[in-house]
């Protein structure tokens, strides 16, 4: 069934439409004097998309800046960025750093527990109570306004559910609280995490951080927060409503398209 140009299975309307009403009670409880807590953007990427981060680190210029506290890019050590590049990027991305990722493969136990290293990193520099935010090169950011509301709100972890049918939360971005973040990694030299990976018969790492931060009973906000390029196409014509669902497009294998969109998003 489509609502509001987005396709959402009829099992999942409920959760769809409970989604808004919250987004609409969390905008009237907003008090814009706050400030924190704070975002720290965690990114895993290497010189093969360097383009796409460029173009990723633009969008996110339609953040409030005030809400983001810092940004470090973990580089793939077998593909890293030259040095023309690296100063390119932290142009685009004032205070921007950069970490290292040693033996990056996808779906490999082995990233796994690097990017719950590097997310417990992030955590340790960050307040408690701020949010460790693991965005994809690949993302473009649209509409802040909906981030803008989780760093008062009392949840652990969020990240969106509609791609999934609210069974876990898509791995293109998810947010993190620090303390959180702390914990995971300390969590993966545990049999917990080995033994969530047999269970779930590999290591996709959103399906796998998911049901870890659910074993270990924390509060999960599984809601509405990136389109896919064709889901943006028409939730784009219902207007303003857009940007209160959702925050971001994510392209996974059109990585191409990102400069006609963000040309198009502003």
């Amino acid at each position: 069934m489509m609502i509001l140009g987005v396709p959402v299975p009829l099992r999942s309307i409920h959760r769809f439409v409970a989604d808004l009403l919250k987004v609409e009670l969390w905008s009237r409880r907003q008090n814009p004097a706050r400030i924190g807590p704070f975002l720290h953007l965690v990114f895993f990427s290497c010189a093969r998309d360097f383009e796409p981060l460029c173009l990723a680190f633009r969008s996110i210029r339609r953040l409030r800046p005030q809400l983001v506290k810092s940004a470090i890019v973990y580089v793939d050590d077998k593909d890293p960025f030259d040095d023309e590049q690296r100063s390119l990027l932290q142009t685009r991305m004032p205070g921007l750093s950069f970490g290292e990722s040693h033996g990056f493969a996808w779906a490999s136990m082995g990233t796994l527990e690097t990017e719950l290293d590097a997310f417990a990193a992030v955590g340790q520099r960050a307040e408690p109570g701020d949010f460790v935010v693991k965005v994809d090169s690949d993302i473009l950011f649209f509409s802040a306004r909906k981030l803008a509301l989780f760093p008062a709100l009392s949840y652990d972890f969020i990240g969106d559910g509609h791609h999934e049918g609210y069974r876990y939360s898509q791995g293109g971005l998810y947010l993190i609280r620090a303390d959180l973040a702390r914990q995971l990694a300390y969590e993966k030299v545990e049999t917990r995490l080995k033994a969530i990976v047999d269970r779930l018969g590999g290591t996709s790492e959103d399906l796998v951080v998911y049901n870890l931060v659910k074993e270990l009973e924390k509060r999960i906000l599984l809601t509405n927060l990136m389109l896919f390029p064709g889901e943006y196409e028409r939730a784009r014509l219902t207007g303003g409503i857009l940007g209160k669902l959702f925050v971001a497009i994510h392209f996974v294998r059109r990585k191409h398209e990102m400069g006609h969109y963000l040309s198009r998003i502003g």
